[in-house]
């Protein structure tokens, strides 16, 4: 039996099926246009009204004037400890033209309450916390204000003026009081203290 007759006839021979097309190769992505990232400018505080700026997020003033108010509790209290409590180990009087040193910040300290009688203005509220301050190293220069040699870049400097700086002939605060704020250990510490005239 020939083979034509074989495959004809089917007789003992496989069935092949077949498909009318072959299988769908596998899809390509689609055409992608790339184009460059578009240039985004620096973000800031604060800008003038032209061009293109990105304008920072407000930063949320509140555990700043915290700080600063319980700062001023403890002076008023008296209370040493409680002040130590809120200075980081490196902490400094700003803008001081002696020397500058942590230890130099607590005897001055020091020196204040055993000459001014903090008592006389406890229970004042001595700041005008919502006057409060607070800038970044680049913002300060920026508004050409002097930058405390301390200041790292993630610290902030607030700026409270005070309302009763002093009582009589007692001079208790200057008129603003500054203080350099650093999170230190998960919280913000006190790492510098100083005041400011008119």
């Amino acid at each position: 039996m020939c083979l034509a007759t074989l495959a004809a006839s089917g007789c003992g021979g496989a069935r092949f099926v077949t498909a009318p097309e072959g299988p769908a190769p596998p899809r390509q992505p689609d055409g992608v246009i790339l184009e460059p990232e578009a240039a985004v400018p620096a973000t800031r505080a604060r800008s003038d009204a032209r061009g293109v700026v990105a304008l920072r997020e407000p930063r949320d003033l509140a555990p700043y004037r915290e700080l600063a108010a319980a700062y001023v509790r403890a002076v008023q209290r008296e209370d040493l400890d409680a002040v130590l409590a809120m200075l980081t180990l490196d902490a400094v009087p700003l803008f001081a033209k002696g020397r500058v040193s942590r230890g130099a910040l607590l005897e001055g300290r020091r020196s204040r309450l055993r000459s001014l009688d903090y008592s006389q203005i406890a229970g004042l509220d001595i700041l005008r916390e919502a006057e409060l301050e607070a800038s970044e190293a680049d913002e300060l220069t920026a508004q050409g204000r002097p930058r405390p040699l301390e200041m790292r870049a993630t610290d902030l400097l607030v700026r409270v003026p005070v309302a009763v700086d002093r009582l009589g002939s007692e001079r208790y605060f200057g008129h603003v009081l500054l203080l350099l704020v650093r999170r230190d250990e998960g919280r913000l510490r006190i790492a510098g203290i100083g005041e400011e005239e008119r």
